[in-house]
């Protein structure tokens, strides 16, 4: 007798074909297996491809200030808003009304590590550092020109909590004349 052939009842053959049950279900939960592992490991790279973005974002929001400041022919102001997680581009007209030029929240999960915009002068009851129309890094307010950098860092919520490793976070930093740079720190 043929071995791929194998006996029914009675005197009828019928060809093998397929898979058992068990096989299946063994192929099923190995399935299962690699598709929980695989996930798991997608998971760190999502999230720290979200707080690139959100410092190259922030960096963008940052450098268009001397634009903003050259055609208004006045300080533009880069603020935070600490009560909804916000930094804004705006700068105040000659009627002394602000404009909101561009405004960028922090995406859920995205926090400050360390140095905070709470170091920066104030501007009303917000955070902020302003660019003058030449260029210059200026307190917001007075006007007056900053000698140091300004900056601040962000990392992720779990990279605080240690659920996703390495430890990266985007220290962002703005210079006396006006310049901004973006430098991934590690631990």
């Amino acid at each position: 007798m043929n071995p791929k052939n194998r006996r029914c009842s009675g005197n009828v053959t019928a060809r093998q074909r397929g898979f058992t049950l068990v096989e299946a279900l063994i192929m099923l939960a190995l399935l299962g297996i690699v598709v929980t592992i695989t996930a798991s490991n997608l998971y760190p790279v999502r999230e720290k491809s979200r707080l690139e973005a959100a410092a190259n974002t922030l960096r963008g929001l940052i450098e268009r200030a001397p634009t903003v400041a050259a055609r208004q022919r006045t300080v533009a102001v880069v603020r935070y808003l600490s009560n909804n997680r916000r930094f804004e581009l705006v700068y105040k007209d000659s009627a002394g009304n602000i404009h909101v030029v561009d405004s960028y929240t922090l995406p859920t999960g995205v926090i400050f590590d360390g140095a905070t915009p709470s170091t920066w002068p104030t501007f009303g009851s917000d955070r902020a550092v302003g660019c003058h129309p030449l260029g210059n890094l200026v307190d917001p307010t007075s006007k007056n020109r900053l000698l140091a950098p300004m900056g601040f860092q962000v990392t992720l919520d779990a990279m605080i909590h240690g659920t996703v490793r390495p430890k990266v976070s985007y220290l962002i930093q703005v210079f006396p004349v006006w310049a901004c740079r973006v430098t991934k720190v590690r631990e």
